[in-house]
């Protein structure tokens, strides 16, 4: 539609609140498992703000994060929604 304003890269829709709240959960576990800020793991990824509202579940996901991110704490982009995060992987 022209003139509406639509966020093709956000998952929002396709995610429940339980996954939604999972990532934000297992972002931040993964980060700290690695020792790393949220300075580091945004570096030319996105923000550390924005790192900070994806902990908090004050932000809206975008793909193209997600996968970032996954890259860089090196797990499967999967485990960041999971109930449990897994403690390693092979």
């Amino acid at each position: 539609m022209v003139g509406r304003n639509t966020d093709l890269d956000a998952i929002d829709a396709v995610i429940t609140p339980r996954e939604r709240k999972n990532f934000a959960r297992n972002l931040r576990k993964w980060r700290l498992a690695r020792h790393m800020t949220q300075r580091e793991l945004a570096d030319e990824i996105t923000s550390p703000g924005q790192i900070s509202k994806y902990e908090t579940g004050k932000a809206r996901i975008r793909f193209r994060h997600v996968l970032a991110l996954s890259k860089r704490l090196d797990v499967r982009s999967a485990f960041l929604f999971e109930d449990e995060p897994h403690q390693s992987q092979s």
